[in-house]
């Protein structure tokens, strides 16, 4: 499970966001055995959700209201073998 992942402004673009989640999708798998890896992220986080679908991730659930801010959320996934 992705609790959180920021990248800051300066360093965005330079596929940093994109790696960690690839290590720790590649690793979660060697060292876990992980059968998936769950994350969420706010709709309109459009940065977000490029990134993810990009490395496989799929939306697999609208939660509406999700975050302390009322604002909704996806829940995606990612499925090992």
């Amino acid at each position: 499970y992705i609790a959180m992942l920021a990248v800051k402004d300066e360093y965005r673009g330079k596929h940093i966001g994109q790696n960690l989640v690839s290590v720790f999708v590649e690793n979660s798998n060697k060292i876990y055995k992980l059968d998936e890896v769950i994350l969420e992220t706010e709709i309109d986080n459009y940065a977000a959700l490029n990134l993810y679908e990009s490395l496989g991730f799929v939306k697999v659930k609208l939660n509406h209201n999700y975050y302390l801010n009322g604002k909704s959320a996806y829940k995606l996934k990612y499925f090992i073998n």
